[in-house]
């Protein structure tokens, strides 16, 4: 990671935080210039203070040096909207009912399951599939 994006990661988790320059650096034993310069991206924090600056801002020293927080891993599904849930849904069906209708021929055949476990297979497939076409508006 270079020094601004670094920065402009240590600037978002301080204030959300709601922490000030000049808290942030008193908790580090450093100045709030230090601060200043990291969050501007001038330059980088002492690779000593790194576990601690994590330990404030509650995150990974991983999480730090790369930008990549738990919460901007998450942020995109904060981002979908209903028809997208619903659609995800539906391909998650028809994934689910493809896997049990081709993994439980094969294993028919193979030899490993009976006939009736076979059936339950196939019918539960038949449902996810009615599911997703109701879910879509193709059944009425």
């Amino acid at each position: 990671m270079n020094s601004r994006n670094m920065g402009k990661t240590i600037l978002r988790l301080r204030k959300e935080k709601n922490m000030t320059q000049k808290e942030l650096a008193d908790r580090l034993q450093i100045t709030h210039n230090a601060v200043s310069k990291w969050e501007r991206g001038l330059s980088c924090p002492d690779i000593s203070v790194l576990p601690e600056l994590a330990e404030i801002l509650e995150v990974s020293v991983d999480e730090l040096l790369t930008g990549d927080t738990k919460a901007d891993k998450w942020q995109h599904f904060k981002e979908l909207n209903a028809a997208d849930v619903k659609e995800m849904a539906g391909l998650l069906c028809r994934c689910v009912s493809l896997a049990l209708s081709i993994g439980g021929l094969v294993i028919y055949l193979i030899g490993k399951l009976d006939l009736a476990d076979f059936c339950v297979l196939l019918c539960t497939a038949i449902i996810l599939l009615g599911i997703d076409s109701m879910g879509r508006g193709n059944v009425e």
